[in-house]
């Protein structure tokens, strides 16, 4: 656990600048945002994971908080609910909690608004929940798109949320001296580029792609459109779960797109592959193993082992890479499962 003067010293910088500080510190979706201008938050996390219609977890944490905790609650983007209200807030405040970050909608805004306590969310909703699900708290979890672990600091200012790793905090911390040096050498009269060491190095080069024609075009051969339906092979990998393949000579790439909560198999070959998650967020099953995944995150699979997905609220866009390519995929004549 990070001391209290490295997060005091934290506490001190925006959010805007702890995310240049390490690459591991990474910044919540955009779309939670304070519910008040000038909400700001600083302190480790307690974490809560809860169901959709359901708010018991989010009144274990509350109460099992320590004063300066930063209440962090994985609702899974659900909008048709709201868990969390004037009556947890004064709880909070009760409790000394600093404020709370919810990937889903609260209620009462006005009320916690008028209280000035510290919230960030996706919006509102009144809709009431229960308290039958126990949920889980102290535990990691997805919130934001942001992997949360217990203890890990969290910021959050007009600019958003960061989770800042216990493990990188202290060096976190230490920003402030690079950021008045780059204010000094402005002072001086040197420009960004001078800082930054940005130089023109356009002049006599080719763009990599030729801009559009007009009215669009067609784009080089060898360039694709990952969102352009007409590019690469389709398949159904199973209901709500699609796939479009793409191949060269060495190697083979698979968009697979599953709908909101679409549950199926992404791919099993006898091939080693790499997967990304491109957008949204789900659970990734392999070998037994549930893992939530983030956008960004990455993994291997080794050749043979079957995997596969359960999409979250957003649903879910993956990237697969195997090598080498497979003639009867390339081809259209592997199997397609439909619904």
């Amino acid at each position: 656990m990070p001391t209290p003067e490295v997060l005091r010293a934290l506490a001190r910088h925006s959010v805007a600048t702890l995310c240049s500080t390490d690459p591991r510190v990474r910044a919540m979706a955009a779309t939670l945002t304070p519910l008040f201008p000038g909400a700001r938050i600083a302190g480790p996390a307690k974490t809560a994971r809860i169901t959709p219609g359901q708010n018991a977890a989010i009144h274990q944490a509350v109460h099992s908080a320590r004063p300066g905790d930063v209440v962090v609650v994985s609702a899974g983007g659900d909008a048709a609910f709201g868990p969390f209200g004037d009556i947890l807030a004064t709880c909070c405040r009760n409790q000394g909690v600093q404020g709370i970050v919810i990937d889903g909608t609260i209620r009462d805004v006005a009320a916690v608004r008028a209280m000035r306590f510290p919230v960030f969310c996706l919006g509102a909703n009144p809709t009431p929940t229960a308290k039958s699900d126990p949920g889980a708290i102290d535990l990691a979890i997805t919130c934001g798109g942001v992997s949360v672990r217990p203890g890990d600091l969290v910021i959050g200012d007009d600019d958003g949320v960061v989770v800042v790793p216990a493990d990188v905090a202290e060096g976190a911390a230490a920003v402030g001296a690079r950021e008045r040096h780059i204010f000094d050498r402005l002072a001086n009269g040197e420009t960004t580029c001078d800082i930054f060491e940005i130089h023109d190095q356009s002049a006599g080069r080719e763009p990599v792609l030729a801009p559009p024609t007009e009215g669009g075009g067609e784009p080089p051969p060898g360039f694709y459109d990952m969102d352009d339906p007409a590019h690469g092979i389709p398949r159904r990998l199973a209901p709500g779960v699609r796939a479009r393949i793409f191949g060269g000579d060495r190697a083979m790439l698979s968009l697979v797109a599953l709908d909101p909560h679409a549950e199926g198999p992404v791919h099993s070959h006898p091939e080693e592959q790499w997967g990304v998650l491109l957008e949204g967020s789900g659970d990734r099953m392999q070998d037994g193993h549930r893992v939530a995944v983030e956008p960004g995150s990455f993994w291997r699979t080794p050749g043979g082992v079957p995997h596969g997905f359960i999409a979250g609220p957003r649903g879910a866009r993956i990237l697969d890479i195997f090598s080498p390519p497979r003639p009867a995929y390339l081809s259209g004549q592997a199997e397609t499962r439909t619904p």
